[in-house]
């Protein structure tokens, strides 16, 4: 784990754990398959752009359906359960069997699988008893069941598992890179990672092993570039494996918006994908804590950076300036014009003028996706709008159970 990670205050902690715990439980597990519990997955993947924003689980009387960003209910509560849209379609559970809907709330594939996931470039992973294969869009199974485990397709490629050993398949199911890794890591940007003991390298399409175990840290690309760690120190490499930026920062974050987060000592700064310092360190923390259970990371987003200096949170531009002055007890991130801030002990959210325009009165907040953020008000929770208008809810928490998952698009 990364140790910038580790560094997150205990109350950031204890409102993420809450958030986790409530809504695992109440899953009944669920929501993904005992096989694919241990796949690995990069940051980079790990991020809901290719699920609707339009549409937002909810729930009534044990059921479950979908409102829009009005709060009008679009498909009316009738199922089991039920996992975000991607690509159009949501799996939805009927009884102990789960299929897909349109966002028309149509029944597109019926169901009859025991475990579905979303879909990754026209195709999702389903089980049928013991086996997992791979389905199109309209039900078609493509890629007959006959793995023990199965992941997602990304970059053309998804991990597929064969007694106890995992390799890759292609889209026409021909295993392309031979059953014989430990664990699965996603394709992105061309490469995936690889680990031998507790060392991380890469290989490329072909399963060429292009840069040896050697690092310290999983290695997960942005804008063609990743973090790494070596002998204690963090610099970052290319997809070839050329170390870019040499290894000279106590920690380093992935690249956002142009700049990446690194730590010297105890404090924080930016550098530019050159390495040249932008924003020297400065500051105790840089902190990405969009509290949607998402990796929590140092990043610019939608231009600003939150920032903590002497125990108090703020946004600098990338420039270095602070556009908004370090006084909040915590901050999130921008998304979507507006940055959840907490002050004695309540959220609130902020626009980038530093005006307060939803009041602090939230125990927890996630950030805004298609226009609503999901709140938590004592016992309650409910969907708002950018204005702070309930578009749904409050109503009692029990009711949240898997909804959670409109939020978050990697399972």
């Amino acid at each position: 784990m990364n140790s910038f990670r580790r560094s997150v205050s205990l109350p950031l902690l204890l409102v993420v754990l809450f958030v986790f715990s409530s809504l695992w439980s109440a899953s009944e597990g669920k929501v993904a398959a005992p096989q694919a519990a241990e796949r690995g997955e990069s940051h980079s993947s790990r991020s809901p752009g290719n699920q609707s924003p339009a549409l937002f689980a909810v729930e009534e009387k044990g059921k479950y359906g979908f409102i829009d960003s009005a709060g009008k209910m679009v498909i009316s509560p009738k199922y089991s359960s039920t996992q975000p849209f991607s690509e159009g379609l949501a799996a939805v559970t009927v009884g102990r069997k789960t299929g897909y809907i349109d966002e028309t709330g149509t029944v597109v594939i019926p169901p009859k699988y025991s475990w579905t996931f979303r879909f990754s470039e026209g195709l999702s992973r389903v089980s049928l008893g013991k086996k997992w294969g791979y389905i199109d869009k309209t039900g078609q199974m493509i890629i007959q069941p006959q793995y023990s485990g199965a992941d997602d397709f990304s970059d053309g490629l998804a991990a597929v598992q064969i007694r106890g050993k995992w390799g890759y398949i292609d889209k026409n199911g021909h295993m392309v890179i031979p059953a014989e890794r430990r664990r699965p890591f996603p394709f992105h940007e061309g490469v995936a990672a690889v680990m031998t003991g507790d060392k991380w390298g890469l290989m490329d399409r072909d399963g060429r092993v292009i840069v040896p175990p050697q690092y310290d840290r999983e290695i997960a690309f942005s804008a063609g570039l990743a973090a790494v760690r070596i002998y204690g120190k963090s610099g970052f490499i290319d997809q070839s494996g050329q170390m870019v930026i040499p290894p000279q920062y106590d920690d380093a974050a992935p690249f956002s918006e142009g700049l990446a987060a690194i730590r010297i000592d105890s404090k924080w700064g930016f550098i530019d994908r050159t390495g040249q310092v932008v924003i020297p360190p400065h500051f105790e923390w840089a902190l990405d804590d969009d509290l949607s259970l998402s990796a929590i990371e140092p990043r610019f987003s939608e231009g600003l950076a939150a920032v903590e200096i002497n125990g108090k949170w703020g946004f600098l531009d990338k420039s270095g300036l602070m556009v908004i002055a370090t006084q909040y007890d915590h901050a999130a991130n921008f998304s979507e014009g507006l940055a959840a801030v907490q002050i004695n002990g309540k959220w609130g959210f902020i626009n980038k003028f530093g005006q307060m325009v939803i009041q602090p009165q939230f125990a927890a907040p996630f950030y805004f996706f298609g226009g609503l953020a999901r709140v938590w008000v004592g016992e309650k929770w409910g969907y708002i709008d950018l204005s702070g208008k309930y578009a749904w809810g409050p109503v009692p928490k029990k009711a949240c159970r898997l909804c959670w998952l409109d939020m978050i698009g990697y399972l």
